[in-house]
């Protein structure tokens, strides 16, 4: 018995760490699309003002 309680250990642990890897990549995700859309406004304003000035 001592065994199976070690494999239903480890496998609640493991599926902890799946939970909170997966939290973690949507918080990576997120800030990662928002900075991505930073800076692609960024690059849009660049390029307005470029072909303004032009």
């Amino acid at each position: 018995m001592d065994a199976v309680r070690i494999v239903l250990d480890q496998s609640n642990s493991i599926a902890e760490i799946a939970r909170s890897i997966d939290i973690g990549d949507t918080v990576v995700f997120t800030i990662l699309s928002v900075a991505i859309r930073m800076i692609i406004a960024f690059l849009a304003s660049r390029i307005h003002e470029l072909f303004n000035m032009s």
